[in-house]
């Protein structure tokens, strides 16, 4: 929407320039991708951005706060403008009537706090599994999906639990379905704006051997799990050591008897084959995982 006949010279960058140099409303600017429009000749325009999220991540804003921005006078500033779509997947803003070129990208009128995963605990009780967590705020929340895996890999949704509302902030579900051995858990908060957050993912297990000290998901992903039988119970020593020989975790765990202990795998870990190694003074498993 040309005022007069115009010509502009377009160029897209990613990393914005200075970001943190807003001025208000705007507090917040996309450092992802940001777009330098210069005017050689022609009158105001009206200016459509646009975002894919799949393809350049885009910032969780709220998407009633995100504005059009341009880099003026050493501060990002509000060129205006309503967005519509999703900050999860695609959107679109437009600001009219725009008389002022050079750099612009998006910005946001206010701080996007996505829910906080506070507590998340599980207990297998007689013949069903308890889940209980809490969380820091959930006022942007639409939703909560409890999910379930078989393998600690593919996880399924088994129930979803509405907000009851903006100041819930903890929350129970059983689940009555019986175990086949080992079963792996996780929240997921889903949020008005598509937005969606997990807590930490706990395993339970039906097993009934009281002796066993043996690793439950072999291959493992993204944690490894110990079982450990009530005269395995205490504090161990733990290391991950790769083909070379080189150690990549090393760390304390603290078992309970009867109970299912979690060693988390950091981003050092790629997948392959390694040795993983636990003990105290009195017991040790030393064992190959193979991490996919």
């Amino acid at each position: 929407n040309l005022s007069a006949s115009s010509e502009f010279n377009c160029k897209y960058f990613i990393t914005t320039s200075n970001p943190t140099n807003v001025s208000s409303p705007i507090l917040l600017v996309d450092i992802y991708e940001y777009w330098d429009i210069t005017r050689v000749s022609g009158g105001t325009v009206d200016l459509t951005l646009n975002w894919d999220n799949s393809k350049i991540q885009f910032p969780s804003y709220p998407l009633g706060n995100i504005k059009v921005v341009n880099y003026s006078g050493g501060l990002w500033t509000s060129r205006g403008g309503s967005a519509s779509g999703s900050i999860a997947t695609t959107g679109t803003i437009t600001a009219t009537a725009i008389n002022n070129f050079g750099l612009h990208t998006f910005g946001s009128t206010d701080w996007f706090v996505a829910v906080k995963f506070l507590k998340f605990t599980a207990q297998r009780k007689q013949n069903y599994s308890q889940l209980e967590w809490s969380i820091s705020k959930d006022v942007q929340v639409n939703r909560y999906e409890v999910e379930r895996s078989e393998d600690a890999i593919n996880f399924r949704k088994i129930a979803a639990i509405d907000v009851i509302n903006n100041s819930s902030t903890n929350y129970q579900y059983n689940d009555q379905l019986p175990l086949n051995g080992t079963g792996w858990y996780r929240i997921k908060s889903i949020d008005k704006n598509g937005q969606q957050n997990f807590s930490t993912v706990i395993a339970l297990s039906d097993r009934k051997e009281t002796g066993g000290f043996y690793v439950i998901n072999n291959p493992a992903y993204q944690n490894i799990y110990i079982s450990t039988g009530n005269v395995y119970a205490g504090k161990y020593e733990y290391s991950l050591i790769n083909t070379a020989g080189q150690q990549l975790l090393k760390g304390n765990i603290n078992a309970t008897g009867g109970g299912i202990t979690t060693i988390p795998l950091t981003a050092s870990v790629v997948p392959g084959v390694y040795i993983l190694d636990i003990k105290n003074n009195i017991h040790r498993l030393t064992e190959k995982i193979i991490v996919r």
